[in-house]
């Protein structure tokens, strides 16, 4: 797949033809290749988006909508559909949101994390990732972070040592979560959201206003 794909022309991808108020807006792109790249590395099946379009609002960045979403024609819309694939990179890198939303459908390259690794991943660090956490890793390249069944987004997994196989000897996993997004450091996904001596016996009470 190209660094960026050539832009096609408006036209119907299967299944509505009342497309004229969003190819105003936006140019509906064919998924198909960008969907296969996607099962292709994490095992999440191409039909999970056949409920949606791919459109490109910009050169940077390919987003979902949903085929039956009609936009108004007025005012102009600031933002269409969710941010799927960032195609300026090297590589196509499943966005945040859409790692997010269907992360639990993927079936390889996805590592579970425990909570001081999941703080880390969050905090935007690089750490290395032991074998037994590698299992379901292809190779070198993207990888979806989880704790339980919730995906936390996107890092790159590498070996640690040149040559080695990632599966056998873990790697070094780093995270991608955006800057806007990170955890700060002296804080934790897992804090609980008391505040320690405060009397929270009439948390289940409605609230006096």
């Amino acid at each position: 797949m190209s660094k960026t794909d050539p832009i096609q022309p408006a036209q119907d991808f299967g299944q509505r033809a009342d497309c004229a108020a969003l190819d105003a807006q936006v140019t509906r792109v064919d998924g198909q290749p960008w969907f296969a790249s996607i099962e292709a590395r994490f095992g999440i099946p191409a039909a999970v988006f056949d409920p949606y379009y791919l459109v490109r609002p910009n050169t940077r960045r390919l987003h979902l909508v949903r085929r039956d979403h009609h936009p108004p024609a007025a005012p102009p819309a600031q933002i269409i559909g969710m941010s799927f694939l960032h195609t300026q990179m090297k590589y196509p890198k499943l966005s945040t949101a859409a790692a997010m939303e269907f992360g639990p459908h993927a079936t390889q390259n996805r590592a579970q994390l425990t909570s001081a690794q999941a703080d880390q991943f969050l905090r935007r660090a690089s750490f290395i990732l032991p074998a037994e956490q590698c299992g379901l890793c292809t190779g070198a390249g993207y990888m979806l972070a989880f704790v339980d069944e919730i995906c936390l987004g996107v890092g790159l997994i590498r070996p640690a040592e040149p040559g080695q196989e990632i599966a056998e000897h873990g790697g070094v996993f780093a995270s991608m979560i955006p800057q806007a997004w990170a955890l700060l450091e002296d804080r934790s996904a897992f804090d609980t959201l008391l505040v320690k001596d405060e009397n929270h016996s009439d948390l289940g009470s409605p609230r006096d206003h």
